[in-house]
Order: C-alpha cells, then sequence, then structure tokens
C-alpha cells in the first residue's frame, strides 16, 4: 500500500515508497575497517523534500528492505552487524542508519565488479512538514493569529521544511509517475491540513447550518429575513439572534413602530450580546422607542442604502441615530459599496449546501481567506491603496495630515452623511451623529489594534506614525468637522469611554463592547436622543 512516512518524534509510520535500482561504479567503493567496504547511496544526486531509503539501526535492525548484487550474485545475508561483516565476511552487508551500505569485501579487487543496490525510497517527515507548515500559518492567518505559539511552532517547521527542501532539491525526475504523485499527495496535503488549520485557528464559536450568516442587497447586507442564528462570544456564552423582516435584530414589525432608527455596524448588531443588554435595547430601557438597524460589516454608505431603501416603512420615525464607528467606517466609506465583515474570525459562515461556487468557496475557510485576502484585493484596488490593510488603515487616520486615500475617505463619509441629512429632511426626520471610539483610540495604545502585533511593517508604520505627527482624537475630530459642516448634532463617547477605560468596556481578544460598555454608551447617547425627541 503506497501511502507515506509520518516521522514525529519517536513515533514513525512507514509504508512502501518509490523502488530504485542503483549500479554503483568501483570509485564510489571505499575500505571499511580493512576488511570490508562501504559504499554512500546519493541516488540522483540528492532527494527532494527529504525522501530517503531508509536504514537499519538499534531500535530497528531489520528496518531496511534494501538488496546488494556483486558480480550478478546476491549477496546472501542483510541486515548483519558491523563486527560480524568485518570479522566473518561471506557475504553479510549492511544497510547503515539511510545512506551507507557496509558490506565484506569479496576476494581480489573490485575494479570492473558489477555492483547494484535495490532499494526503496521513503517519503521523510519533510514530505508532510513542509505542507503542514504552509497549512498551519495559513490557518493561524484565516484564525487572526489568536494562537501565536502555534504560528512559532509552525514557522520553525517551515523554516526546516525550506533549509531541507534547498539541500534536497535534486529529485529522481526519470520516474515522472513518482514525482507527479509526490507533487498532487503534498498539493493534497497542504490543502486539506490548511483547512483543518484555518478552522482550527478560527475563535470557538457555533458553526453549525443556524450559525451567523449574510444576505446581499444592492449596496448593503442583512441577515436572512425572520432567521433564527447563533453566535458564541469570548466567554463561550451561546448568544440567540433573531432577525425581523428586513434583516436586522429585531422583533417583527418593530421597524414600522420605532420612532429612532440606530444605525451602525457590529457594534450595534451586538452579535456577541444577548438581546436584553444591546446597545439599542438599552435605550428602550430609557423609553426611547429604538430599532436596532445594526449590522455587521457596514459602513455609512452601506448604512445610507439600507434606510434608502427602508425609510418609506418607517411610519413612526422621529429622528436617525448614525453610529459612525472610528476604527474603520471611514475606511469602509472609503471602499463604498458593500463591504463583507473583515475575515478576523468574529463571526461564523454558514455551513449549508453552498449554490453556488462562490458559496462552496465560502463553506471552506482557507478558500474564504484566500479569495478575500488574496484574489479579490488582486482583482480590486485593494491590492495596492494605503488602506487596504486593515490594521495600517485604522493608524492612517491619526495622522494630523491625511494621506490621499485617507482624504478621499473623509470626502467620501461627507457625501454619505449628507446623503442621509437630505433623505431624513425630506420625511422631516431629524439626524444625530455619535461617534464610537476604538479600543486602541480609547487606551491609546497600537497595540488594541486587531492585528497590529504580528505583522513588523505595523510596528514601522507606528514609528512613522510618530515621527509625521498623529493625535488618537484625529478620527473623531475629523467626524465633528463634517457633522459641524453639514449641520449635524454630534456626541461622541470618546472622553466618557475614557474615563471608564479601565471598566471593561471591550473584550479582551475582541475589539467590541461588552455588555458594560453597551450601557456606558446607551448612558450617553440616551439624553442626547430624547433631547432632539423633546425639541422637536
Amino acid at each position: 500500500m503506497a501511502l507515506l512516512t509520518l516521522e514525529l518524534g519517536l513515533i514513525q509510520f512507514r509504508l512502501s515508497g518509490l523502488t530504485f535500482e542503483e549500479p554503483i561504479p568501483s570509485d564510489r567503493v571505499r575500505p571499511y575497517r580493512g576488511k570490508a567496504a562501504v559504499i554512500t547511496l546519493v541516488p540522483r544526486g540528492k532527494m527532494l523534500l527529504g525522501w530517503a531509503p531508509f536504514g537499519d539501526f538499534d531500535g530497528a535492525p531489520t528496518r531496511s528492505s534494501l538488496t546488494m548484487t556483486v558480480g550478478g550474485v546476491t549477496l546472501p545475508t542483510p541486515h548483519a552487524t558491523i563486527d560480524d561483516i568485518v570479522d566473518l565476511g561471506g557475504g553479510r552487508y549492511r544497510h547503515d542508519r539511510n545512506w551507507d551500505v557496509i558490506f565484506s569485501m569479496p576476494p581480489g579487487r573490485l575494479d570492473g565488479t558489477a555492483i547494484v543496490l535495490r532499494y526503496t525510497l521513503y517519503p521523510g517527515a519533510t514530505v508532510l512538514v513542509f505542507p503542514i507548515a504552509v497549512g498551519v500559518v495559513a490557518g493561524c492567518l484565516a484564525g487572526g493569529w489568536r494562537r501565536r505559539r502555534m504560528i512559532a511552532i509552525g514557522l520553525r517547521a517551515l523554516e526546516q521544511g525550506l533549509i531541507r527542501f534547498c539541500r534536497l532539491a535534486e529529485l529522481w525526475w526519470q520516474n515522472w509517475s513518482g514525482a507527479a504523485a509526490l507533487v498532487l499527495a503534498s498539493l493534497a496535503i497542504a490543502v486539506a491540513v490548511g483547512e483543518v488549520g484555518a478552522r482550527w485557528f478560527e475563535p470557538r464559536i457555533n458553526t453549525t447550518i443556524d450559525s451567523i450568516r449574510y444576505q446581499g442587497h444592492p449596496g448593503w447586507q442583512s441577515f436572512p429575513p425572520y432567521h433564527a442564528m447563533i453566535f458564541t462570544n469570548e466567554d463561550m456564552v451561546t448568544i440567540p439572534i433573531r432577525s425581523d423582516e428586513l434583516g436586522m435584530r429585531n422583533p417583527p414589525g418593530s421597524f414600522a413602530l420605532s420612532d429612532v432608527v440606530v444605525l451602525g455596524d457590529s457594534f450595534i448588531a451586538g452579535d456577541n450580546t444577548a438581546e436584553d443588554l444591546t446597545f439599542v435595547n438599552q435605550l428602550r430601557r430609557y423609553g426611547i422607542k429604538a430599532y436596532n438597524a445594526g449590522m455587521d460589516g457596514s459602513g455609512t454608505i452601506q448604512q445610507l442604502n439600507f434606510i434608502a431603501h427602508a425609510i418609506d416603512g418607517a411610519r413612526a420615525l422621529k429622528l436617525l441615530v448614525v453610529m459612525v464607528y472610528l476604527g474603520n467606517d471611514l475606511r469602509d466609506n472609503y471602499f463604498g459599496g458593500t463591504v463583507p465583515p473583515e475575515v478576523n474570525g468574529a463571526y461564523a459562515s454558514a455551513l449549508s449546501a453552498p449554490e453556488s461556487p462562490a458559496e462552496l468557496c465560502d463553506v471552506l475557510a482557507s478558500c474564504r481567506w484566500l479569495w478575500r485576502g488574496g484574489a479579490r484585493s488582486i482583482l480590486s484596488r485593494q491590492a495596492w491603496d494605503s488602506l487596504a490593510n486593515y490594521t495600517v488603515a485604522e493608524m492612517a487616520f491619526l495622522r494630523r495630515v491625511p494621506d490621499p486615500a485617507a482624504a478621499q475617505a473623509i470626502i467620501n463619509t461627507r457625501m454619505a452623511l449628507a446623503s442621509i441629512r437630505d433623505l431624513a429632511a425630506s420625511r422631516g426626520v431629524k439626524v444625530l451623529v455619535v461617534a464610537i471610539p476604538s479600543k486602541a483610540q480609547t487606551l491609546g495604545s497600537f497595540r488594541e489594534i486587531s492585528g497590529f502585533a504580528i505583522d513588523s511593517r505595523h510596528q514601522n508604520y507606528a514609528r512613522d506614525l510618530g515621527r509625521a505627527g498623529f493625535s488618537w482624537d484625529q478620527p473623531n475630530a475629523i467626524v465633528q468637522a463634517i457633522s459641524a459642516e453639514l449641520g449635524l448634532p454630534f456626541r461622541s463617547l470618546l472622553e466618557p469611554f475614557r474615563r471608564e477605560a479601565m471598566a471593561g468596556l471591550y473584550y479582551d481578544f475582541d475589539v467590541h463592547w461588552s455588555a458594560r460598555g453597551q450601557e456606558l454608551a446607551a448612558s450617553i447617547t440616551a439624553p442626547a436622543i430624547q433631547d432632539m425627541l423633546a425639541r422637536r
């Protein structure tokens, strides 16, 4: 049965490999301890990916399958000890520790004597180490680099695999079928291990058929309407999520009866928080008839598209509250259109039967990562824009003088807020803009930016940022200035959150609000909403 060899520590599973028959010229034979000779195997020069003809050793004295023919006669006694070979002779030989064949010297000279070695090459540890390392690294990337010790192990394995690959780079290409089989097997292992790694290194979220999933619309996205889902947060608490007729997280029929619609992203959707503790539900405790129009991954442009689609159904609507997340909404507005949630492990993907190749890719964690992080970005401007990198993008808006991409994002944000203002005014509805600070802006720490610690380029950018001049208040100042220019009331959570920064307002790994953060945000925002409703 032709499979692979896996060597891990002292454990070795060995199955059949590729058989060679190699003539040995006399100049390859060297004397050994006077009465014996030794041949060092160098089949086709060197082996690719650590393939080796496994020899005998003390723990496995009959491991080798090598046979030796001298002058057309097969030597009768393999697996002999070296002492017996030297002292007793008689055609004894030993394939010792993979590469040396020691045999008793026949009478006379060996010049012109035909020596043929027949042996089997087995794929060694590197055949699996290399694709496993690739899979581990890919899995770590897909999972947001949560388990950094495992990343280090994977990188070390990859390094060793590359070293051995370079040393053993010459292959037995005369056996094309064997070469093709090795390449295909390695690719299959890399894909399989990459998929396992991608799933293993994702946070422990529920991935049943009822997990979080999304439905696309022109310019915005939602949960599937009337859909029950579950989400498991960082504390391993399972959160039920139910969507209404618009695919938002509310009881059915809420939209038409609400005085206030709260537009926002995942901070407002609150997937990681029980329904009664979310920001919008906290507002309801203040007597505000609020509707949760928060959706994972949405920016101001997507929120504009949603409310433009749905506003005619909001019969009681008096106020739109636009919650601008200072961590990535400006970036989202730069790219425009429907921006799917970042692949950072925060969301589960549906495992229902795929209906298209794109959905099939979405089922496979490794494919999702490769497509979203690679192919799709290459086909779009994200491949070369300064805001393509999520971590760098959050830092870019801290600059006192924005670069061209950030400047365009600010223009897009202004246009989106102006459009929301005009749409609301046409219906006699007011608008309140509320700025949500990121965890990094609240604590004043680059290390709290998602992904900062995993790439030295992020640290280099932070150093450059320090020389160029930056402020943790800059994103807040940008949104405040836009609001003032458009004549929109503005409320910021930045300073109140800084005063309570050590109160556990955010999760440890998840950058979103905890239930305490949701509560504090509602206590700050509710009075401003009540004041605007009272002045209507």
